[in-house]
This record gives C-alpha cells, sequence and structure tokens, in this order.
C-alpha cells in the first residue's frame, strides 16, 4: 500500500473511531441526562479543583461566554456551585456539588464499563498490539509542534 493510500485510510478509520466514540459517549450522557461537553466540563472541574471561568473555558476549548451558558446550566441543575474569591470579588470559582460528584461518578462508571465492553471484544491476541498502536499514535500526535498546519 502506498503512503498516501495508508494515510487515507488512517484518517478514515480515525474518523470513523472517533464518531463511534461520540456516539456511544452520547448514549453514556444521556442516561444521565448531560450533554458530552457538560460531562467534560464537570470532569475537567472535578480534576482542577476549584476552578476560575477563564481557565476551565480554555481548558473547553470555549468562549468565555459558552463556558458561561455551560455553567450556568450546570449551576441551574445543582451539580455545579460558584463561590467568590473572598480575596477577589471579581473572580468566581467553580466547584461540583455533592450532586455533581455523584452524575459524574455515575456516568465515568458508565464509561468505564464501555471501555471494557469495547476492549474485551478484541481477540486476547491482539489487545497488546491495540495498546502498543494507540500509544504509538498518541507519541506521535503528542510530538507535533504547537501549530502543525503553520506553513513553514
Amino acid at each position: 500500500m502506498r503512503p498516501s493510500d495508508e494515510i487515507a485510510a488512517y484518517g478514515a478509520l480515525l474518523e470513523k473511531l472517533a464518531q463511534s466514540y461520540k456516539s456511544q459517549m452520547m448514549n453514556v450522557c444521556r442516561v444521565e441526562d448531560l450533554t458530552p461537553p457538560q460531562f467534560f466540563a464537570l470532569h475537567a472541574i472535578r480534576e482542577h479543583g476549584a476552578s476560575k471561568m477563564s481557565p476551565l473555558a480554555e481548558h473547553l476549548g470555549l468562549s468565555m461566554g459558552a463556558a458561561s451558558t455551560l455553567i450556568d446550566r450546570l449551576v441551574s441543575r445543582g451539580l455545579v456551585q460558584r463561590v467568590s474569591d473572598p480575596q477577589d470579588r471579581r473572580a468566581v470559582h467553580v466547584s461540583l456539588t455533592e450532586k455533581g460528584q455523584a452524575v459524574l461518578a455515575n456516568a465515568q462508571e458508565r464509561r468505564r464499563e464501555l471501555m471494557r465492553q469495547v476492549f474485551l471484544r478484541l481477540a486476547p491476541e491482539s489487545r497488546q498490539q491495540v495498546l502498543r498502536g494507540l500509544g504509538a499514535l498518541v507519541e506521535a500526535w503528542e510530538s507535533l509542534p504547537t501549530d502543525p498546519c503553520k506553513p513553514s
């Protein structure tokens, strides 16, 4: 197979994988009455602890307006709380409520089960190959320059 054909096949398979994952994650989120962006926002808040909106928006790849709308919805559902910074009243930190922690834990458990089901569908002799291949892909993606599409 020519490199250009391999690259085309790689691109097509990567898109198919991403679409399959997205579809299954939508099912996982639907059970917890979340959208995938809400799931990833809850996950980011838990990982970073009480966070200001600006770094959270940047981490999620959202504008401040879009991040605020997302957080407003999570606050209205009782999953996230806003707390004013005692040192800087203009700053607001967002953190998970107990309900938010429980919803996130349930969604993450469903995602783990999904991963388990997919992985166990692979033939035992293929699993290590898949792990090595995915590890190589992660290394390749992470080795790219900050803006790989920028002409050199």
